[in-house]
């Protein structure tokens, strides 16, 4: 045990006055000799670092600390070791202030990066963003200047801000071929730098935006009039669609029609594409079976890109059929997971989301917003709204309780599902809509159906 040891330093809990005390007695006995190593002891740095903890007991500690083992493991000699190694390694951090700054100053880009890439929000990568969204009034200066160049707060800021607006805006300027605006801004120390950058991103993603809505217009069009939609797999690939946008269109198309789709952009003669699907199809799989198409590709699960060489685009045409033909039953419909049925609208108010929210925060994959279903409902009224009157705000009713629902490019459905039904089965997720100071319940839609 000692030549195990050496001269290395000794961590434990409890390790001076009980562990070390046993060694030592047992080694005296053995007439060897004493341990001299240096020590640290977790649980006298807790007991100093830590007043406020419950109890200063290892399991009590690691979950004070934000790491939880599981309780029927406990008391065995390698997994007491393994959260005594993460105690310490936690303790460490919070008593080195200079490390403490930089995780203040830098953890809400870690928080930032883990939602971007739809890691799941459990483990590890729940504390990263949990602690990370409480941080950025210590952001970077450029990152400061981005939330106030949309409006969006300092203080208690949520997941979803970061997914639905945050994340997008750092991507845009990659997607319109002038990424590096985004390292200058994360980078930027100068106040005036940060919200010039600012600005320019913002432009950025407004152009995004503008080009994404016409490149999609231009793909359903194409798919219906060259019959795409009869072959296994949705295969487009034309000049007109830039490549910084493949992976947003393939993920709506995929979505829209209900199977795989690959979207490649023959901009300045390179091929450059996206492929999406669902169910348990496993992207990457097929790219690697497929590889001698490729110059280069990369992917996981559900999403993949790669670059194909411009005479092999037929003949991969053609065997990425074959495969998905083969592969038929992996590629499930989209299924929607529904966490509880409600009778009526009554127990969707402020008070209760503001609680489910404040519980489940920070909300993304692995860790969503309850589904609902409320069937039997009425739609009293409803209101289209955007440029293109893509959205629809709806008047639900059922007996006595009512409460809006917004259905995200969803008007068209709504509209033909009105002419033909009078009664409809809705799923949705609750959230509070704040707006001109004003903020109320509401629930967002995920499906609707006629009765």
């Amino acid at each position: 045990m000692l030549k195990f040891i050496g001269d290395r330093k000794m961590i434990g809990h409890n390790l001076i006055d009980f562990d070390l005390k046993f060694l030592q007695h047992q080694l005296k006995k053995a007439g060897l000799s004493q341990i001299g190593n240096p020590m640290e002891d977790t649980l006298k740095m807790s007991k100093v670092m830590l007043k406020k903890a419950k109890d200063h007991k290892l399991i009590t500690i690691s979950n004070h600390l934000g790491h939880y083992p599981d309780p029927a493991k406990m008391h065995r000699s390698i997994a007491d070791c393994e959260v005594c190694s993460e105690v310490y390694r936690r303790l460490l951090i919070g008593r080195n202030s200079r490390f403490l700054e930089m995780v203040n100053e830098y953890l809400p880009l870690a928080a930032i990066g883990t939602v971007a890439d739809i890691m799941p929000l459990t483990g590890e990568n729940r504390n990263i963003v949990k602690n990370g969204l409480k941080l950025f009034a210590h952001a970077p200066t450029g990152l400061i200047s981005l939330l106030r160049e949309t409006q969006l707060p300092l203080e208690n800021i949520t997941s979803k801000q970061v997914g639905w607006n945050i994340a997008p805006l750092l991507n845009s300027p990659g997607r319109m071929g002038t990424g590096s605006l985004s390292a200058e801004l994360l980078i930027s120390t100068k106040v005036n730098e940060g919200e010039m950058l600012a600005k320019e991103i913002v432009k950025k993603d407004v152009q995004r935006k503008n080009l994404l809505k016409v490149s999609e217009e231009y793909v359903r069009q194409t798919i219906q009039t060259e019959k795409l939609n009869d072959d296994k797999i949705l295969i487009l690939a034309s000049e007109k669609i830039p490549k910084g946008i493949t992976g947003l269109l393939a993920n709506k198309i995929t979505h829209e029609y209900q199977k795989p789709a690959v979207i490649i952009s023959l901009e300045n003669g390179e091929c450059t594409g996206s492929m999406r699907v669902s169910g348990e199809f496993e992207v990457v799989k097929m790219l690697e079976v497929m590889s001698d198409y490729f110059a280069q590709y990369g992917g996981h699960k559900y999403a993949g890109g790669f670059t194909i060489h411009r005479e092999k685009l037929d003949e991969f045409k053609v065997k990425a059929n074959e495969y998905i033909a083969q592969h038929e039953n992996d590629i499930l419909k989209e299924e929607i997971l529904i966490d509880a049925a409600l009778s009526d609208f009554s127990e969707l108010n402020m008070n209760n989301i503001r609680y489910l929210e404040n519980i489940l925060e920070p909300v993304g994959n692995g860790n969503e917003i309850p589904n609902y279903l409320i069937e039997n409902v009425r739609i009293a009224d409803v209101f289209y709204m955007g440029k293109e009157n893509d959205h629809a705000i709806l008047t639900l009713k059922k007996g006595d309780s009512g409460i809006k629902m917004v259905a995200w490019s969803a008007s068209k459905k709504i509209s033909a599902l009105l002419q033909n039904f009078s009664a409809f089965d809705i799923v949705g997720y609750p959230e509070i809509n704040t707006y001109n100071g004003m903020s109320e319940a509401r629930l967002v839609m995920t499906d609707i159906k006629g009765r």
